[in-house]
């Protein structure tokens, strides 16, 4: 019996390798003539890498919450874009209070 539930976890182990991590769809909407405005959003294994206009400055990023609250989020900037952790559904880019794009996980 024990070897049947090391078998089984094995196997769900090397599924989870196999498959390729689930993809999402963003949607941004905002101020596109901003040069804070995001290139590209896209998904890179369990983060998100936003694309950002050449020189941009890092912008203030908040997550809005189910219930309404902004939660202040960080990411680490690379060069022209910026990699979070892949945990929102609404993504709020600020330059000081106001905001430049809002990115919204599409649902399917």
């Amino acid at each position: 019996m024990l070897g049947v539930c090391v078998s089984l976890c094995t196997l769900a182990g090397c599924q989870k390798a196999v498959n390729p991590p689930e993809k999402h769809h963003y949607v941004i909407r905002g101020d596109s003539s901003n040069p804070l405005w995001p290139l590209a959003v896209e998904d890179i294994s369990e983060e998100v890498r936003i694309t950002l206009n050449p020189g941009a400055p890092t912008p203030e990023m908040v997550v809005i919450e189910e219930d309404g609250r902004q939660v202040a989020f960080t990411g680490e900037r690379h060069g022209d874009y910026l990699l979070i952790p892949r945990k929102f559904r609404h993504l709020k880019l600020l330059n000081g209070q106001q905001t430049v794009a809002d990115i919204v996980l599409e649902k399917d």
